[in-house]
């Protein structure tokens, strides 16, 4: 989709895959200019702060892309001291690559010499950086290819990428769905058998047969801060558990 193609970040080194979410908000905004975000900043604060999201989202314009993509984000306030201070810093840090850049030049004066002071646009940037900031690290999805070697086959991760439509899709340890790559393309495939009115899920961790429950929930409440309680962490254990380094 054309979507995954503008927001996709391909990576060649795994160990970059922590931060890799702060540098496609980043990306997010250098694709555009000052001006455009200015033009649209009324729509965009209206999403600073937002307590709930909105919904149903009618915004047919052509601020529709990213109408959606802020409304991934809600409650900020109930977000941990220690990852809300981490994002802060982290968006401070981008917003300083964007002066670095130039990016506010002919829309900011030149300032003097210690001169610290943020100018409206500036601080307008900042607070979107840090909206994004925390929009990626929810919602970011892997994109993943498929290695085959003789005899087996496993997914390898290879960058990641955001899809608004897919990010609202809810987990769960035991899914009945999975997002599949191909390409430039993202696809949501039955895992299984959905029933006429069955919630479709995906696993924002590896699933129950391959990871034991404690090591799920620590997962889940590091990076997207809830407590699953699917069926597979109520009733059942995992059916074996894999090495997996946290």
């Amino acid at each position: 989709t054309p979507w995954l193609k503008l927001y996709s970040f391909k990576l060649f080194d795994k160990h970059f895959l922590e931060i890799a979410p702060y540098f496609l908000a980043l990306r997010t905004v250098t694709r555009e200019s000052l001006r455009f975000f200015l033009d649209r900043s009324e729509s965009i604060e209206k999403f600073f702060g937002q307590e709930q999201p909105d919904y149903p989202l009618h915004d047919n314009s052509d601020n529709a892309a990213y109408s959606n993509m802020m409304n991934l984000v809600t409650h900020m306030g109930d977000i941990p001291e220690e990852k809300s201070m981490k994002g802060a810093v982290i968006s401070v840090y981008l917003f300083r690559c964007l002066q670095h850049a130039q990016y506010f030049k002919y829309h900011v004066p030149e300032k003097l010499k210690g001169d610290r002071k943020l100018h409206k646009y500036e601080t307008f940037m900042l607070k979107l950086l840090h909206h994004l900031v925390f929009v990626m690290i929810h919602n970011v999805q892997p994109v993943k290819t498929l290695i085959t070697v003789p005899g087996k086959f496993f997914w390898e991760k290879m960058g990641l990428s955001l899809n608004p439509s897919f990010s609202l899709v809810n987990h769960n340890c035991d899914p009945n769905a999975f997002i599949f790559n191909m390409e430039n393309q993202v696809l949501l495939v039955a895992a299984s058998h959905i029933h006429e009115g069955e919630e479709i899920c995906i696993s924002y961790v590896p699933t129950y047969l391959v990871m034991a429950r404690e090591q799920r929930e620590l997962l889940l409440l590091r990076n997207y801060e809830f407590q699953c309680e699917c069926s597979a962490c109520v009733h059942r254990e995992a059916v074996h558990s894999l090495n997996f380094v946290i």
